[in-house]
């Protein structure tokens, strides 16, 4: 990332300044992707078997990134999680959905919680509640997928935490442990809406849990993030 910027200013002190701040920043998402199926011992290849290099100027060819979810690659599952939190009362709702590289679903769940003090500690409780009933399901390879992105970061971290709901992020590690594999992708609202959808299900008609399918309410967001994936 210190090297992005760096080039960056680089070119536009002293180059043609024709690199763009939201080429930097493409370049950097697909780079976290990348690094993130790495991790887990994976490689996207290209037809022909050769691996994928990504250009020096990331402006000149780099696509705009989807506003939409994206499948986790083949061999891996992903849980998209998500948290209603009422602030002025702390009461809480989560919602989780994981799914296959085909955007299939494995199981959905929506419970009302116990109550939080932030919405931090929201979105690592419903983590923990997605995680969990998955781990019962599955144990291969899993990508946790949040939009929030100071929950996000404070489980990236690999220091212990001194965060308020540092007990939550230890659960919510100790269930990724569970996985043979796993690692840790935030992404804008714009991609987790249907673990959103799942959260606002609860709240408004109570827990569920499904395996394969998600409530009739939420099947709409299921069938476009699906045409979306696939298109």
């Amino acid at each position: 990332m210190m090297w992005q910027a760096w080039n960056l200013r680089n070119n536009v002190v002293h180059g043609d300044g024709k690199d763009t701040v939201t080429g930097s920043v493409q370049y950097l998402t697909r780079l976290q992707d990348e690094l993130l199926v790495t991790a887990c011992g994976l490689r996207e290849h290209s037809d022909n078997g050769k691996v994928s290099l990504h250009p020096a100027n990331p402006e000149a060819t780099a696509p705009i990134p989807p506003s939409h979810w994206i499948a986790p690659p083949l061999g891996m599952a992903k849980v998209n999680s998500d948290a209603a939190f009422i602030g002025e009362t702390g009461d809480t709702w989560g919602g989780a959905v994981a799914r296959d590289h085909l955007g299939r679903v494995f199981m959905s769940i929506g419970r009302r919680l116990n109550r939080c003090s932030s919405v931090e500690e929201a979105e690592g409780a419903a983590a923990l509640l997605g995680l969990t009933e998955f781990a019962k399901r599955f144990r291969g390879q899993v990508i946790l997928e949040t939009d929030c992105m100071c929950f996000g970061r404070e489980l990236q971290g690999g220091m212990q935490s001194r965060s308020a709901y540092c007990a939550t992020l230890a659960d919510v590690k100790e269930k990724l442990s569970l996985f043979s594999c796993s690692g840790i992708s935030i992404v804008s609202r714009s991609k987790n809406k249907l673990a959103h959808e799942l959260a606002a299900v609860a709240r408004r008609s109570g827990d569920f849990i499904m395996v394969a399918d998600v409530p009739v309410d939420a099947k709409h967001v299921m069938r476009d993030e699906s045409v979306l994936t696939m298109a």
